[in-house]
């Protein structure tokens, strides 16, 4: 598999607060098999989404959305030396 597009938080949050932006485009227009999410993100995406009003509507929003994409691990193997 060859990976295209790695997920930053911001461009999720784009695309779910506005279904029309560029962002959301984009991510319609990509097969899902070349996106991915690091769960670095995975994990900020969901602190953020219990933060804030109807934390369980906006948990269920991302597990539809995050669902069709692989969550890559994040360790210090990730960092290089």
């Amino acid at each position: 598999m060859v990976m295209r597009y790695l997920l930053d938080s911001n461009i999720v949050i784009f695309a779910l607060k506005d279904p029309a932006c560029v962002a959301a485009n984009r991510l319609r227009a990509t097969e899902a098999a070349d996106i991915a999410i690091c769960s670095v993100v995975e994990g900020e995406l969901y602190t953020g989404a219990r933060k804030y009003g109807n934390p369980a509507r906006r948990m269920a929003t991302l597990d539809e959305m995050l669902a069709i994409y692989p969550s890559l691990p994040f360790d210090s193997a990730c960092v290089p030396q």
